[in-house]
């Protein structure tokens, strides 16, 4: 491995993204009113030569995971004439910076921050980005009460820090679609990528190609007449069928529980590692997972706290609450909440297997994660602030099964890339943060963005 220093330029045209309209947001995404340069460091790469030159316009690129690091990889890409896909399992952007949306009894609409909270900015170049959010109208800084209380000793005090704390309006899910919503960027949600291989292009002279068996696993084409081809696995008329999700001259895989993916060929070795960037793959492992759980609340009437948000010391079970509606541009008739567990709570209860969503026994689980977060809520509200037990209109838990990386692996880097192949990854687990944990959304945009940086200068 090599370390390379190279310049990132962000690119822009066009004015303002969206406009409002009585059914919501329209968004008509673009980059920024002025050239940024940044400038960073230690990039782990694989040295090869230049390709030759080629328009962006006519190139490809396929991105894996559609979380705020794919879609920053993604958008920054297609602002360069690339035309992007972007391959989501889910069923919509975001992954942690998602927003649930559910209705009280009465169909009064709610919604919940159930994923991250909110997010920092530590560098100048991200807290630009967060400025020209702000001035679109997708990022809003939210000036709420911050306590935090010891619960063995009582101690409470102000939880004062020298950043602001940022959302996204009118839910945290918003930089996500309008990131998602740049010309030229395609997203295949609840299509999971299954396979990836080395192939010679389909549009290349007859005389140039050899049989499909021959050029799949032909040692000698040079890797520059190579692209990737991406299977996946997806929904037809409510059955699931493995097909070919197109050709591609540069991958991103921007979900690191790709790194897990077991190759088709029956070897037993893993996907990345059978088209040569097992290396990748490993790091990516390493990084780990932490589990959270995620409780949701509804209250007919404002619970009388003196707080918005409040950090929970020394209880093993929970570490964070908030009140969601106190966030700008929320819907606000009901006071909704958010309780996030600790680590240790949440692998507790998952032991040494993971639920399968929809199962019975996973909402099994839920329903007894969402009781005892609440009975933990109940009694840190009552006995720290004499706040009585309410009823919830809603009472709902959700499993964060990879909230946060436990290791950086990146050694500095922001991204992993090996140019022969024009293969990058990109995420969180790349750099560790400042500010823990809410500095992860700022190192997984500039972790996607330099990412797609890279890509565009194989072919410069």
């Amino acid at each position: 491995m090599s370390l390379a220093r190279i310049g990132v330029h962000l690119g822009y045209s066009g004015n303002a993204f969206f406009q409002k309209r009585s059914s919501g947001l329209i968004y008509r995404s673009h980059w920024f009113s002025s050239q940024i340069m940044i400038g960073f460091d230690e990039c782990l790469s694989i040295p090869s030569k230049k390709f030759s030159t080629q328009a962006c316009s006519d190139l490809t690129a396929a991105v894996v995971g559609a979380g705020i690091s794919g879609l920053s990889c993604a958008h920054t890409l297609a602002s360069k004439g690339f035309k992007v896909t972007v391959f989501e399992s889910g069923r919509g952007v975001g992954g942690r910076m998602s927003t649930r949306r559910d209705k009280a009894p009465d169909g009064t609409p709610l919604q919940f921050d159930h994923g991250a909270q909110f997010f920092t900015a530590s560098s100048p170049i991200f807290q630009k980005l967060v400025n020209i959010w702000t001035d679109e109208g997708v990022v809003a800084e939210w000036e709420g009460r911050f306590v935090k209380v010891d619960v063995e000793t009582g101690f409470l005090s102000e939880d004062s820090v020298s950043y602001s704390r940022h959302v996204g309006v009118p839910g945290m899910n918003s930089i996500c679609k309008y990131l998602a919503a740049t010309e030229g960027l395609k997203i295949r949600s609840s299509t999971k990528v299954v396979g990836l291989r080395r192939v010679i292009h389909e549009d290349l002279p007859e005389t140039s190609r050899r049989s499909s068996n021959e050029l799949r696993s032909s040692l000698e084409v040079n890797e520059d007449e190579r692209v990737w081809e991406v299977d996946v696995e997806a929904s037809v008329d409510g059955v699931k069928q493995r097909m070919c999700g197109g050709q591609f001259d540069v991958v991103v895989v921007a979900d690191k529980s790709f790194a897990a993916l077991q190759s088709s060929s029956g070897k037993g070795i893993s996907c990345m590692e059978s088209v040569g960037v097992g290396a990748f793959g490993d790091a990516m492992k390493s990084a780990g997972k932490t589990p959270v759980f995620a409780l949701m609340l509804a209250f007919e009437n404002y619970l009388d706290l003196p707080f918005d948000a409040l950090s929970v010391l020394s209880n093993p079970n929970i570490k964070y609450m908030s009140r969601n509606s106190s966030k700008p541009y929320r819907e606000d008739e009901i006071d909704q909440w958010v309780v996030l567990s600790s680590v240790e709570f949440a692998t507790k209860k998952i032991g040494n297997s993971m639920t399968q969503v929809g199962s019975g026994e996973h909402a099994d689980l839920l329903e007894d994660v969402a009781n005892e977060l609440y009975a933990e809520f109940v009694e840190v509200v009552n006995k720290h602030f004499g706040c009585a037990e309410v009823k919830p209109l809603l009472k709902k838990a959700h499993r964060w099964g990879a909230a946060f990386p436990e290791n950086d692996v990146g050694g500095g880097a922001k991204f992993f890339f090996s140019e022969p192949k024009r293969f990058l990854a990109c995420g969180d687990f790349c750099r560790k943060p400042k500010y823990y944990p809410h500095g992860f959304v700022e190192v997984a945009v500039l972790s996607g963005v330099a990412s797609a940086e890279k890509a565009a200068s194989f072919f410069s």
